[in-house]
Formats: C-alpha cells, structure tokens, sequence
C-alpha cells in the first residue's frame, strides 16, 4: 500500500496581501463615511440657504403688499432667523458727508431751506422710534413660523418647541448644525459676526444689497446668500462671497 504524507493543516492568519486588502476595504469605508458626512453637512447648509431665500421673498412681497417696512433679523449667537414688521413709518435723514457746502450755505440761516436741501439730497432712510414687531395673522396673534428659529427648518422642531413639546424643545437647544457667522449691509461700516443683524425690506419694492455667510457645525463648508437691492431677488452662491463695493444711499441706517 502506498504510503500518504499527511496533510498539512494550514495555519490561521492572514497572508501579507490579505492584510493589504483588509486596509484598503476599511480606508474605502472610511472615505465613504467621510464622504457621505459631508454631502449631509452640505445638503443641510443648502437647505439653510433656502431657508433664508424664502424668507427674503416673503419679506419683500410682505413690504410691497401691505406698505410695511420689513427686515430680515439673524442673531448670529443662536444662529437664529426671523422676519419683523414695523408698526410704524420710516423717517428720511442724509449723512452730513453727502451734502454738499453750498446746501450747507443755503440753508445755514433758514431751518425750512435746510429741510429742503436734505430732502434733495441724497438720502438714506433711517428708522423711526416705532418698533418692529413679529409678523402678526389675521387674529392678531404672531405666526411662529416667522418667530425666531434655527436654521435649516427640519422636521418642525422649532414650530413644535414653540408649542411646548418638551422633546422637541431639547432637540432644538442642542447645538446648531448651520451657523450664521457672517452678514455684510450698507447700512453697518463693517461686517457684522456677533449680536444682531437686519435686512429691510422697504414698501416702494427696495432692498439692501446683502450677504448672509452660512457654514457648517464644523467651519468645513461656506454658502453665501445675496439679496439684491432692486428686486429684492437672493440667490445663493457656494463658497464665500466677496461683497461688492456698497453705498448706503437708499438704505437703511439701523439705529441700533
């Protein structure tokens, strides 16, 4: 009978290439995750841009249709958004700058001439003392879709924990996915990061020229939004914006 050599029984492990196909498995994985953690974070800041879109359309036809004076508020600490009316009418003033020295010698000496002079002037609109208030129904109640919330909208959580769902109140205080870092206005000598920003919206269909910077939780995506000064019109541009040169002729100046 011939004689059979025993078989060899094949040691656990991995081989070298095996090992180098498991890495490479898990490195696609890992950019897959990646990959797809960043399409969410950009999904949601686009979807915030939107937001802020709509909000900018329903500000601007809110303004013309009811001759109101209406503003876009961001508080860029909460990373918030809400739309305000005012109550009240607007005033005109006109920077000292922008007049020229013969009004100024025109209308020294008679307080009517120089009233005058200032309303041919190049103006701005300056606001009143009446106060903005929020966007009231036909009850007279305020609408809280308008009140303040986060940005993007999902799933009615802040509509709700407005109402006092207790879970929805807690998932609406943890931290935002969207911040509000940025916003340019002609009517603010430099670019506002903290407190509270305005857009208005005026009666006769005029608008700031404005750019509201939105990013991510994680600073890693940027979207811009501008609203343009005679159509009230915003699109949204992906990336940081640089504004264009501004002028506050026209404008509002927010007294604060």
């Amino acid at each position: 009978m011939p004689h059979r050599r025993p078989r060899r029984v094949r040691e656990e492990g991995l081989t070298l290439v095996e090992m180098m196909i498991v890495v490479a498995l898990l490195a696609l994985v890992a950019v897959g995750v990646s990959y797809g953690i960043g399409a969410l974070h950009r999904t949601k800041l686009r979807s915030a841009a939107m937001d802020v879109v709509g909000a900018a359309r329903f500000a601007y036809h809110r303004a013309v249709s009811r001759s109101a004076t209406v503003r876009l508020a961001f508080d860029l600490d909460a990373h918030t958004i809400a739309v305000e009316e005012a109550n009240g009418h607007v005033t005109l003033d006109v920077s000292e700058d922008a007049e020229s020295d013969d009004e100024e010698d025109r209308s020294a000496a008679d307080p009517w001439a120089r009233a005058q002079a200032r309303l041919d002037g190049s103006m701005s609109a300056q606001l009143g003392r009446s106060a903005f208030g929020p966007i009231e129904g036909s009850d007279g109640s305020p609408m809280k879709k308008y009140l303040p919330h986060r940005l993007p909208v999902v799933e009615g959580n802040e509509l709700a924990a407005a109402e006092g769902d207790p879970r929805a109140a807690a998932a609406a205080l943890d931290a935002p996915e969207v911040r509000i870092y940025r916003i340019v206005t002609p009517h603010e000598p430099e670019p506002r990061e903290t407190g509270r920003g305005y857009v208005y919206f005026f009666p006769g269909g005029r608008t700031e020229h404005a750019y509201i910077y939105l990013t991510d939780d994680g600073g890693t995506n940027v979207y811009t939004v501008e609203i343009h000064p005679l159509t009230g019109r915003a699109m949204v541009h992906r990336g940081e914006l640089e504004p264009e040169e501004m002028s506050d002729e026209g404008e509002v100046r927010d007294p604060g």
